[in-house]
């Protein structure tokens, strides 16, 4: 697509949905990499690549304060690959096409692991700029780690929600622990999602997770948030997502002269504490 359209498609939407633009090369070699990391945990079994498991909603071991699920998270911060994902040259294409010029990825990248049989974590209808202040011209790339069927909990989206601007919240269960309402009129608009697939979405565009309906299958995706470097930006998106780690602790296996370490800092940030 041409970067005008995008552009527009993504202004008009608030969201682009881009099949098969990335290298699936990368998608399947970060897979590989957190893949190694769950066998070794015990995880999963059989094929690492298929990342099957026996784990499912009795399994507390699989929730976010878990120290099982701390360890686990803090391997694939550590890993160079799964921060290296968001620099290669389609998502920096297709995020200099929707800013319009000018982009920074956020370092705060998300790693999203979903559990068969686990509906109390799916992620309920919500706006990300709750979380992530600073300019609501923040977008996030979602993007499936492997290939990513409706069944295994691909990503659902409201189409032209963010004309309605930053909403209300309240309490409620799932990833997050916080939710915005959604009216019956409004039609909910997912896909069968494929390695190589990428989805945009603007910050106040109203979307959810799906259950993973599948018997013993993972679901693995990133959030890959960037917007122009000169609009507002919160300084807990230049942390590492949750902070169990810090950077020093990230980098310590890195090459030492590695680029990509503190690449923010080249830019002039407008950091706003709101």
């Amino acid at each position: 697509m041409h970067p005008d359209a995008l552009r527009t498609r993504a202004q008009a939407d608030g969201y682009v949905y881009l099949p098969g633009v990335l290298d699936q090369a990368l998608v399947w070699e970060l897979r590989a990499a957190i893949a190694e990391i769950l066998l070794d945990m015990a995880w999963i079994q059989g094929d690492p690549m298929d990342l099957v498991t026996g784990f499912g909603s009795d399994d507390i071991k699989i929730e976010g304060r878990h120290p099982d699920w701390i360890a686990f998270y803090n391997r694939v911060q550590s890993l160079r690959a799964f921060h290296a994902f968001a620099h290669q040259p389609a998502l920096q294409q297709i995020a200099h096409a929707i800013c319009g010029g000018e982009h920074i990825f956020h370092p705060r990248h998300i790693c999203r692991l979903c559990f068969p049989h686990t509906q109390q974590f799916t992620t309920p209808p919500h706006q990300d700029y709750f979380y992530i202040n600073g300019s609501p011209e923040t977008w996030t790339a979602w993007v499936p780690i492997g290939n990513c069927p409706i069944s295994l909990g691909s990503l659902a989206v409201l189409p032209g929600s963010h004309r309605e601007g930053l909403l209300p919240v309240h309490a409620a269960d799932g990833a997050g622990g916080h939710a915005c309402d959604c009216t019956e009129q409004q039609a909910w608009v997912a896909a069968d999602m494929q390695a190589g697939d990428v989805l945009c979405i603007h910050s106040h565009v109203i979307h959810q997770g799906q259950d993973n309906q599948t018997d013993n299958a993972c679901r693995l995706s990133v959030d890959l948030r960037f917007q122009h470097p000169a609009d507002p930006i919160h300084p807990s998106s230049l942390e590492p997502h949750m902070q169990y780690i810090s950077w020093e602790e990230i980098y310590a296996t890195w090459p030492k002269e590695d680029a990509l370490k503190y690449y923010w800092q080249q830019y002039q940030l407008n950091i706003v504490d709101e």
